[in-house]
């Protein structure tokens, strides 16, 4: 029922542009965003876009010496390294410029190429992809490697199948990505309308000091670090660059010094005083702890700190929103220090100033807001279980394990 081809026997052509920049083929980026997108490997991941905000876009002079052979619908991009092996399937009509470390595929047409797509998601493929890997420091694939990595393929009918039960999950994680975008913007929106720019209810300044504590994450050793461990630690990687909790960041660990206070619960406030992105993207950023993953519990590490709110004097909720607004942001950028790895004075937190109007008012926004972090919540759980379908029925349907 299957058989095995090499990627080039199932390939109608690669696009490889990986040492082409602007200043070689004698121009530069735009200085806006208007133009072609340019994607590189560090904007794929997990077969979605991201880091949208580090695309970098091209003219259509620069764009038509750039892509000889243009990116067509359907195609599959693979990346060669830093990161290595993630993929995505351009499933759009939009002409982009393919920029470092990625490869485009074109497959040929007796193939359904999102079945080929799935399958090299799947154990098999990634395992081959690391064996024909070279590199120590950094870890990367030359194409020729690449072209003889092995296919296994099932008639047509089973491709298309199997390719279109998968994509159907895919669509839906997609969907409920757009829905968490929306919820997110709409809870902003409604804080800043209702209370920050609200200049017709009287308002009392506070300090951060009066309305929370704070505590600091736990300090851990490498040696604590564990894949196999029940508790899960948060880091930096769980704060998405544009705002917002994203669940693929936690790390494993067996602590042993850790104190009641480093463990949190899910709806916790947790704010980034350390930052690894060159624009600052995310030190002073707050998430809410919106899913646990896999793990029984959960610590936080000590490039964080968790910020518990005086439930008497203000709800979790509005916390959360004035610490994601634009206001608290530019003050923590006041107080940041670093090059390469960026910190944030932890006791500027306490002395930052915010006007906010009276309990009645903050009630009606925050069971608003609430309301929204809660359809938050369920929607990332959801997300997990598809992902987990997906993957399972990725590894079952490609190694025949299912009767068809």
């Amino acid at each position: 029922m299957y058989k095995d081809y090499t990627l080039s026997e199932i390939v109608e052509e690669i696009i490889d542009y990986r040492g082409k920049t602007p200043k070689k083929l004698g121009g530069e980026w735009n200085e806006d965003t208007t133009g072609y997108r340019a994607l590189s490997a560090k904007n794929i991941k997990n077969g979605m876009i991201v880091q949208t905000e580090t695309i970098r876009y091209v003219n259509e002079e620069l764009y038509k010496k750039w892509m000889k052979q243009e990116v067509e619908q359907g195609m599959i991009f693979i990346t060669s390294e830093a990161p290595f092996g993630e993929l995505l399937y351009w499933d759009s009509d939009e002409k982009i410029v393919l920029s470092q470390r990625l490869f485009g595929l074109k497959i040929k047409k007796e193939f359904n190429s999102k079945y080929i797509y799935y399958y090299m998601f799947g154990d098999e493929f990634q395992s081959e992809l690391r064996g024909r890997a070279t590199g120590s420091t950094v870890t990367g694939l030359r194409q020729p490697e690449l072209l003889k990595c092995k296919i296994r393929v099932p008639n047509r009918n089973i491709q298309d199948y199997i390719a279109n039960t998968i994509y159907s999950i895919d669509k839906k994680i997609i969907n409920n990505n757009n829905i968490l975008n929306d919820l997110y913007l709409l809870s902003n929106k409604i804080f800043e309308k209702k209370v920050l720019l609200n200049d017709e209810v009287e308002k009392e300044e506070y300090i951060l000091s009066d309305l929370c504590s704070i505590v600091n994450g736990y300090s851990y050793k490498g040696s604590e670090l564990n894949d196999y461990s029940n508790i899960g630690m948060v880091t930096i990687k769980n704060f998405e660059r544009t705002g917002g909790f994203k669940i693929d960041g936690f790390k494993g660990i067996n602590p042993e010094k850790s104190k009641d206070d480093h463990f949190i619960e899910l709806f916790d406030i947790l704010v980034a005083c350390t930052d690894l992105t060159q624009k600052a993207d995310i030190i002073g950023n707050p998430i809410m702890l919106l899913n646990k993953g896999d793990y029984d519990n959960i610590i936080m590490s000590m490039d964080l700190v968790k910020i518990i709110p005086n439930e008497e004097v203000i709800n979790r909720y509005i916390l959360f929103s004035i610490l994601n607004s634009k206001l608290f942001k530019n003050y923590a950028l006041g107080y940041k220090s670093g090059t390469t790895v960026l910190h944030l004075n932890k006791n500027c937190l306490s002395n930052f100033k915010v006007c906010i109007p009276n309990k009645r008012l903050l009630a009606d926004v925050a069971e608003c807001i609430e309301n929204n972090f809660v359809k938050i919540g369920q929607i990332i759980n959801e997300n997990c279980c598809l992902e987990f379908i997906k993957k399972d029925l990725i590894q079952k349907l490609i190694n025949n394990e299912y009767v068809f």
